[in-house]
């Protein structure tokens, strides 16, 4: 089985399931996870740089503070996911669904969120 860490590295056919998953401080920078089911995961203080999140379910998912910069969401779903604190600088969030997210202290600089529903977001 491959170590958590690199996760990345691997192609699967069907999207992995980590739901409740506990990484916190995890570098997982450029990681190929899209399709993955992360729900309530805690990726707190992670290195997700870059990382590819595509169509992701993200739900309640805690990535406080965590990097994101020029990660991929596009398509994500990061219902009532706690991204307080995380830096999403040049973050591609297109069609993804930040409903009743907490997105308090967040950077956005860059961050492109065309088409992203955005009901109940916390700012």
């Amino acid at each position: 089985m491959a170590n958590i860490h690199e996760l990345g590295k691997y192609e699967l056919q069907n999207p992995l399931d980590l739901g409740g998953v506990q990484l916190p401080e995890v570098s997982l920078e450029s990681a190929d996870l899209a399709y993955y089911r992360l729900e309530k995961a805690t990726l707190a203080d992670a290195s997700l740089i870059g990382i590819n999140f595509k169509e992701a379910n993200l739900r309640g998912a805690n990535l406080r503070f965590a990097d994101l910069s020029k990660a991929t969401l596009t398509g994500a779903d990061l219902t009532e996911a706690d991204l307080s604190g995380a830096d999403l600088t040049g973050a591609y969030l297109r069609r993804c669904i930040l409903t009743n997210a907490n997105l308090t202290n967040t950077i956005t600089v860059d961050a492109v969120w065309d088409d992203a529903k955005m009901d109940g977001m916390i700012k």
